[in-house]
């Protein structure tokens, strides 16, 4: 009877410390304090965070039910908060106002690059980071790179190579394209947004947003960028959320309207994005009844 009653005791005893053990990383968890480190983590190893083991998935106790789209990008991503305004670059955290929207901006990271590692921008290393150790496993993911190249670099590229644009444009898809590929082998659910038009030229704006070519030059490179994009991601069946035409005007001329400086889109633009979602997750949104105004 001693034995039985031992063996009870450390059994509850065990299960006791377990359930203190879960409280404890809890708390810790809404205190941020596992989110504080792993910010520490990624500022002194970004080079080769992506190697570290996937310890946020033992420490992850949310609620994996929850429906989240990871809005991941370069400075376009910071739409996808809900604010006009550009989001501080991660690991820093941004301030996003729909419960179910998460906005992380890369910083400058090129299209063309996203697939190579120790480029300026260190894209790869930082997207690798995220979906291997921050988003949970087969989390929905949104994709938002190629303004800056459409922008900065085709046209220029095309020139210098001596090359038609359509192949050059093509060049800089398939790249982009193996790393959507990839990331949705790692079993992410993937979601593509379009390149939105070019910006108007501004002097003050050009200072940090480079542009080569004219608006409209520009707009037909970003327009076969998306038509290309379009057809590779039709291939693996991912869905590609282009609403493109809705923002130029005339013969492909940016509509300044639906933008809040020189560049980057403002909320206006939040319906129409919002619209495609209802068309892929219609449930899911009527369920949800926590989204701030």
């Amino acid at each position: 009877m001693k034995i039985k009653k031992n063996s009870g005791y450390r059994i509850k005893l065990k299960n006791l410390f377990i359930s203190i053990l879960i409280l404890i990383v809890k708390i810790l968890d809404n205190l941020q304090v596992f989110s504080d480190l792993k910010r520490i983590i990624i500022k002194n190893t970004m080079d080769s965070a992506w190697k570290l083991t996937y310890l946020h998935r033992f420490l992850n106790f949310r609620n994996k039910k929850k429906f989240i789209i990871h809005c991941i990008g370069d400075s376009h991503a910071s739409f996808f908060s809900g604010y006009d305004q550009i989001q501080s670059g991660w690991p820093k955290k941004s301030t996003d106002k729909y419960a179910f929207l998460k906005s992380y901006r890369l910083g400058p990271v090129l299209a063309y690059n996203l697939g190579s590692f120790k480029t300026r921008s260190r894209g790869r290393e930082k997207l690798l980071y995220l979906l291997n150790h921050i988003l949970p496993f087969k989390s929905k993911v949104l994709f938002c790179f190629g303004e800056i190249d459409c922008r900065a670099h085709l046209l220029k590229q095309a020139e210098i190579q001596k090359r038609d644009i359509h192949h050059v444009v093509k060049d800089c898809v398939d790249r982009y394209f193996s790393v959507i590929k990839e990331t949705k082998n790692k079993g992410f659910e993937l979601l593509v947004w379009n390149v939105i038009p070019s910006g108007i030229v501004d002097k003050a704006i050009e200072i940090e947003y480079p542009f080569y070519g004219t608006n409209i030059e520009r707009n037909e490179v970003s327009k076969y960028f998306n038509l290309y994009l379009k057809q590779r991601l039709d291939e693996i069946n991912i869905t590609f959320i282009n609403i493109f035409d809705k923002l130029v005007i005339g013969n492909n001329e940016t509509d300044r309207n639906y933008f809040f400086d020189g560049v980057h889109i403002s909320q206006r633009v939040m319906p129409f994005f919002f619209n495609a979602i209802f068309k892929k997750y219609p449930i899911s949104y009527r369920r949800r009844k926590k989204v701030k105004d």
